[in-house]
């Protein structure tokens, strides 16, 4: 009888204390690993959504005529399938020119491996097409039937590293543990591009093609905690990761040069916020 009322203390105990090992949103109930541990490993991405904005409210026009110049960005990852679409605004006085961009293409890689050490790296690997229209503001318009288009392919290699550390109760939303600091320490991207441009005036009858190429690499390395993102865990299961990524920032002041003195001012800002889950391998 003292053993079977043993057992039931010690059930009653580990209920108790496991729901509070549970930090994200959708954590599994009853975990037999810890975070840390879960964390470690190999993890491909499933599926990514950066809503991004970008706002200058104090657009300078020319001629010290002020306007707006305002991006959105949606840029997408299910599985192997790239996409972006986006749209800038820019306006001075009563005039707007709005331009629009839509971006697909295909991922071949996109892995992250947290180690035990508190080190990270990951691999990007991608391909997008972007289909570029040179006639659609001209003024006047050109004959009807005229092409003069652009066919851009673009591959990207990105090749980032870092160090990765669980955050303490940083804020009153947040739990111990619940959000990890994600630190770049190097970046190294490769763009290769190829651009191919129709040309093709149907008065005249003639169609040109001209293609060029671009290829370009740039390395980066940063300082610990220079160049720092913030991952919120809304589930940490043994094969699943879901994060949420949110970054915001304002840039406002002035500045005065020149005899007589000119003073411009300026006031932009910009946010994204980016929703990720991950496979383990």
């Amino acid at each position: 009888m003292k053993k079977i009322q043993k057992s039931l203390l010690l059930l009653l105990a580990a209920a108790a204390v496991l729901p509070a090992c549970k930090k994200g949103a959708e954590d599994p109930g009853m975990p037999f690993s810890s975070r840390k541990a879960r964390v470690e490993g190999i993890w491909n991405i499933v599926d990514l959504k950066t809503v991004s904005t970008f706002n200058n409210n104090t657009f300078n026009c020319g001629n010290n005529v002020l306007g707006s110049d305002k991006s959105t960005g949606t840029e997408t990852i299910t599985n192997t399938t790239y996409g972006y679409t986006g749209s800038n605004t820019v306006t001075c006085g009563a005039t707007s020119v709005i331009t629009n961009s839509t971006l697909t293409g295909t991922v071949s890689k996109y892995s992250i491996t947290f180690d035990k050490a508190g080190t990270w790296t990951a691999e990007m690997n991608y391909v997008t097409i972007e289909s570029i229209n040179n006639l659609a503001n001209v003024n006047p318009a050109p004959p009807a039937g005229s092409i003069n288009e652009d066919k851009v392919t673009s591959t990207y290699t990105v090749k980032t590293s870092g160090v990765w550390n669980f955050l303490g109760k940083m804020q009153e939303d947040t739990k111990n543990k619940e959000e990890i600091s994600v630190s770049t320490l190097s970046d190294v991207t490769t763009v290769a591009e190829s651009s191919v441009n129709t040309d093709n005036n149907f008065n005249s009858g003639t169609t040109i093609l001209t293609t060029t190429a671009d290829n370009e690499t740039s390395t980066k390395t940063f300082y610990v905690n220079e160049n720092v993102s913030i991952w919120k865990l809304v589930r940490l299961a043994k094969k699943e990761m879901k994060v949420i990524r949110s970054d915001k920032g304002t840039n406002t002041g002035n500045n005065t040069s020149g005899a007589p003195a000119v003073t411009t001012n300026f006031n932009y800002d910009n946010s994204s916020e980016t929703t990720m889950t991950w496979n383990q391998l």
